[in-house]
């Protein structure tokens, strides 16, 4: 790959990480309810952001109950560890770069839910 691709398909076994350590499943569900909050905070931003809200919800769905579509085995990566480390950096952002990250949830759902989609979606606001 000699060049960006739209395609998360392109990316598998690339995404350099180092492994998160383990995290509890309180952690979890604190990060998922941040997240929620966050998006019922700003719904009314997010949806003059053309961004699709049921989209997003969706993609938080599936990624807190379809753990075995969460790994990533061409990277090595579980969505669930990637998103907690992401939203660590990304509740950071101001409302704008949030808004990248709502975006990229919401594509999981319209553009690709496999497990490298969910991983190289949430890896770029890995840190």
């Amino acid at each position: 790959m000699s060049r960006l691709s739209l395609n998360t398909h392109d990316y598998d076994g690339k995404l350099k990480h180092e492994h998160p350590t383990s995290f509890s499943p309180t952690e979890f569900q604190q990060t998922l309810q941040d997240i929620r909050t966050d998006i019922q905070t700003n719904a009314q931003t997010i949806l003059s952001a053309h961004i699709n809200l049921s989209a997003i919800h969706i993609a938080i769905n599936l990624i807190e109950r379809d753990k075995r579509g969460n790994f990533d085995h061409t990277n090595n990566l579980h969505a669930e560890h990637v998103l907690i480390v992401a939203w660590q950096n990304v509740k950071t952002f101001d409302l704008d770069g949030r808004l990248i990250f709502f975006e990229q949830l919401a594509d999981i759902t319209t553009q690709g839910s496999c497990s490298q989609g969910r991983t190289t979606r949430l890896m770029q606001f890995y840190k």
